[in-house]
């Protein structure tokens, strides 16, 4: 649940019953969209876990023996429990995405009991209730992935007043990228309405934030999706969610350049050039969006993930862009009417830009600064002691999904959860704690590392917790505490073979620009190590299975997307390379068993075709 802060009360210490055989509690909230959808959210889990539906409550007086309301602490309704029922919530006050928990036996409605969730703001009120969910056993996965939790008679939640802490980092959140390979297809053909990532797509990814305890999105943003702004629904829904929008390291000024930069019309994309169009370009999108709560990206690159046009040398490239900073600063005030200190700013240093930035260019102090990783896990660099005093702080830009040179990683979520922590504790060590964003390509298959990452932003203590015990906590959460140390036994030791060679890296190829495959380096031994490695994962099969099995039926389909998938797929993935390497050899050594090997290899790509359609087809294509 994060951090929380437990305290005494004398209102009421039994556990407060929320939904049993003679029904759910009501649910109030203040009239707010965000409030609405959070509490939308709490009916949908509550009915799911207890087989109840609980009651849409539109004021006090329609609630009977129980009553959930939210709200944030200075609304109207809010504020009127507060005071009628003699509760101090002047801790809020001032906080960052904070939220009090009370439970009250009321002394105005003698016999109902008020489960009080007042936030210092829209998000801590939001938070309050995934921390309630969580606690009722609802994963944050629970559409995503489909996992289902228990069905109990009898639903009841600690009674003990709470006071969470304040994130440690303040803007938490993901970059949806690549989304050419799963997201923008799925979404096209399966779901939603408008034919691409719109607005339905959005609110199942923004709720999926809000379970995962996160705040902003950079959005989708290749050539085969209507960028995010463009498309009718999708800044509102963000605002109705209370989703800060920002738009990643290509994209300054919340513009989709790849899909609303027209060389046609505009000419070059070239600040040195054509300097007046892009100022125009820019100047448009702030007006258009200076009503949402952003985060806008500064600086200049390419068109796409490509250096800045017309900059002959590294000089003229500092130069350019901190020409382009200022430029950028006096349309955002101009737009807000306020100083642009006070508007959300940030410059990844990704790429050619972290070159610049050690050419000596300057960057406003309010600014985050914002360190990349090496797009492998390993951060370049991080703040010097004067950097982490700057009034913008600093964050950083993290993958966990990859496509570009040398190779990538789009199929499966490999990143080993030791390598994360340990590059996570080194930017917390450093005072980088404004803004950090997490690369998930399509989200699938990379729920876990996702909420993993996540988990570590929010609550800075689970950084002193070993991977493998929250990698258990979150299967016991997910499948259930009988399984939950074999299931973290298995998925460690395919992070550990994964640490190896991911499964993609296994042809020993570039990708842009391609190279051909070649023998795998795990035949340099005659092929003993070859053959140790897939006895190591048809071990992880084996056991994998046996759990699938063992689970309950309602659990199965989300088993397979977490687990099962992945470590079937990895095992196949190097059975049909390996083997067909060992077939190789054996044909040379004259071996009649080249034959069954290369019979092998063959099968198990057609077992990777066979799951691959299993996974597509679960929940008739969800």
């Amino acid at each position: 649940m994060g951090l929380l802060v437990v305290f005494p009360t004398c209102v009421t210490a039994a556990p407060l019953q929320l939904s049993g055989p003679q029904g759910a509690a009501a649910i109030l909230h203040e009239d707010h969209v965000s409030m609405r959808l959070a509490a939308d959210l709490l009916r949908r889990d509550l009915r799911s876990v207890g087989g109840k539906k609980p009651a849409r409550a539109t004021r006090l007086d329609d609630c009977a023996k129980t009553c959930i309301v939210i709200g944030r602490h200075d609304s109207p309704l809010v504020r009127a429990i507060a005071r009628a029922e003699g509760v101090d919530l002047s801790a809020l006050k001032n906080q960052w995405e904070r939220y009090e928990r009370v439970v009250i036996a009321s002394r105005r409605r003698p016999g109902t009991q008020i489960l009080l969730i007042a936030g210092s703001d829209t998000r801590g009120a939001v938070y309050g209730v995934v921390d309630l969910t969580r606690e009722l056993g609802v994963s944050a996965f629970e559409w995503w992935a489909d996992v289902k939790p228990p069905l109990r008679e009898l639903v009841s939640v600690d009674a003990k007043r709470v006071l969470s802490t304040t994130p440690h980092v303040q803007y938490r959140g993901v970059f949806l990228n690549d989304e050419d390979w799963g997201l923008q297809p799925w979404a096209a053909k399966t779901f939603d309405p408008s034919g691409d990532i719109g607005p339905a797509t959005y609110s199942r990814i923004f709720e999926l934030l809000w379970r995962l305890k996160a705040n902003i999105v950079w959005p989708a943003m290749h050539e085969s999706t209507k960028p995010f702004y463009q498309m009718a629904g999708n800044a509102q829904t963000a605002g109705d969610y209370a989703i800060v929008v920002g738009t990643s390291h290509a994209e300054p000024m919340m513009r989709n350049n790849v899909r609303e930069w027209d060389k046609k019309t505009r000419g070059a994309f070239n600040f040195f050039s054509n300097r007046d169009s892009l100022v125009r370009y820019w100047s448009e999108r702030a007006e258009q969006v200076k009503g949402f709560e952003n985060m806008y990206s500064t600086g200049i690159r390419g068109i796409h993930d490509s250096a800045m046009e017309g900059a002959r040398n590294v000089d003229e490239a500092r130069d350019g862009v901190g020409a382009a900073i200022a430029v950028q600063r006096e349309l955002l005030s101009k737009a807000q009417g306020k100083p642009a200190r006070q508007i959300p700013q940030a410059l990844t240093l990704y790429k050619e830009v972290l070159e610049i930035y050690k050419a000596g260019l300057r960057v406003p102090d309010d600014i985050t600064l914002i360190w990349p990783d090496d797009n492998y896990g390993y951060l370049h660099q991080l703040s010097t002691a004067g950097e982490a005093k700057r009034a913008g702080g600093a964050g950083l830009y993290y993958h966990i999904s990859y496509w570009g040179r040398p190779h990538d990683y789009l199929w499966l979520g490999t990143t080993h959860p030791a390598l994360i922590r340990d590059q996570l504790e080194r930017a917390l060590s450093t005072g980088a704690r404004k803004t950090w964003i997490v690369n998930v390509g399509d989200i699938k298959p990379a729920e876990y590392l996702t909420q993993y990452f996540l988990d570590l932003a929010f609550d800075r203590n689970k950084v002193d917790i070993t991977p493998r015990a929250h990698l258990e906590a979150w299967m016991a959460a997910q499948f259930g505490a009988a399984h939950a140390a074999e299931n973290a036994s298995i998925m460690t030791s395919y992070y550990d073979l994964a640490w190896e060679r991911r499964p993609e890296f296994m042809g020993f190829s570039q990708t842009e620009p391609t190279t051909a495959t070649r023998r795998t380096d795990y035949m340099q031994a005659g092929g003993e190590e070859a053959e140790l490695r897939l006895e190591r994962y048809q071990s992880l099969v084996t056991r994998a299975q046996a759990v699938a099995a063992a689970l309950p039926a309602g659990l199965k389909d989300a088993y397979f997307q977490l687990v099962l998938y992945p470590v079937r797929a990895s095992a196949n993935l190097n059975t049909r390379i390996l083997k067909l390497e060992l077939a190789a050899q054996y044909a040379r050594q004259g071996r009649p068993s080249a034959h069954r090997y290369a019979l092998q290899a063959k099968a198990a790509q057609a077992a990777i075709a066979a799951d691959t359609a299993q996974y597509n087809e679960q929940g008739n294509g969800k």
